[in-house]
């Protein structure tokens, strides 16, 4: 958890909910003093798809998350470890549940998704990915020999 703090410069704050997911209200909870230097500031909505609980959230849910966000200047992540889960839940195309649900950054689990070894990141924000590459090697995560990774995710 340390590392993550570290690496995206934001201190992570949990938040309880009956059934594993986030929403606008518990959201607002944890946004507090706003422009106090001396309180941590708000910086990403960060969920998992589906949820530690197995539920899965709705691309509405997903917008509605993603529009709050964005209004209130934060990024939104999704932890997709599971995601193809989700996708075959509720039969839809993974952009709708992405892209189009105006996620800026997804954790992409390979092995979890069907590939043998491998984890990616995916940034719909482009800006969000600009340091990305160093912050990759200085958490060991440039793997030699990438190129046989990544022709699983070509498979995929």
């Amino acid at each position: 958890m340390r590392c993550l703090e570290k690496n995206s410069n934001c201190k992570i704050i949990p938040v309880s909910t009956s059934n594993g997911k986030l929403t606008i209200d518990l959201v607002k909870k944890c946004i507090k003093r706003i422009g106090d230097q001396h309180y941590t500031q708000a910086k990403v909505v960060s969920i998992s798809q589906p949820t530690e609980y197995g539920t899965v959230y709705t691309i509405q849910e997903l917008k509605e998350l993603s529009d709050y966000a964005h209004s209130n200047h934060m990024i939104f992540h999704v932890d997709g470890a599971r995601i193809a889960n989700a996708v075959a839940y509720l039969g839809c195309p993974i952009h709708e549940l992405t892209m189009t649900a105006g996620i800026d950054v997804l954790s992409f689990g390979g092995t979890k998704n069907g590939i043998m070894l491998g984890e990616a990141v995916v940034f719909f924000d482009k800006q969000l990915s600009i340091d990305f590459k160093y912050y990759r090697k200085q958490s060991m995560q440039l793997v030699s020999k990438m190129r046989y990774i990544s022709a699983q995710f070509d498979a995929l």
